[in-house]
């Protein structure tokens, strides 16, 4: 028996690889007594589900409850604002990413939601700021 969460890409590809087969599928219910948390985490069942203006509404309410966001929030955030359609918006946030340390160009880079965006100038100044940041430590 092999159980994780249908998010979890790399462990569905290990028990594939040792022989597992998929049987059920079925739903977590979390129960999250921080609001926030429970925010960012109804945030993050929207961002599967490409429901981006959801995604942004929650955001914007947790972003008011915490004081200092995980990065991962602003990823979240930046990829739903693109998936809706907004450039601006999602440089906005993966600018802040960067600023609150974000190092990791490959899962910049690896959101669906944001392919888009690296054909534009924008793009390539957000990865040039990453860097010379990561080269400052």
């Amino acid at each position: 028996n092999w159980s994780c969460v249908d998010d979890n890409i790399a462990s569905i590809k290990l028990a594939e690889k040792l022989g597992y087969q998929r049987q059920d599928d079925y739903e977590i219910v979390l129960l999250i007594f921080d609001e926030a948390m429970n925010l960012a985490e109804s945030a993050y069942r929207h961002l599967l589900a490409g429901d981006y203006h959801e995604v942004i509404k929650r955001y914007e309410a947790f972003f008011q409850l915490c004081q200092k966001p995980p990065l991962w929030a602003y990823l979240d955030i930046a990829r739903a604002w693109a998936g809706a359609g907004d450039e601006k918006q999602a440089f906005g946030y993966i600018n802040q990413a960067i600023e609150n340390g974000l190092r990791d160009r490959d899962e910049l880079e690896s959101y669906p939601e944001l392919q888009r965006l690296h054909s534009l100038e924008a793009w390539k100044e957000a990865l040039e700021r990453m860097e010379a940041l990561a080269s400052e430590v």
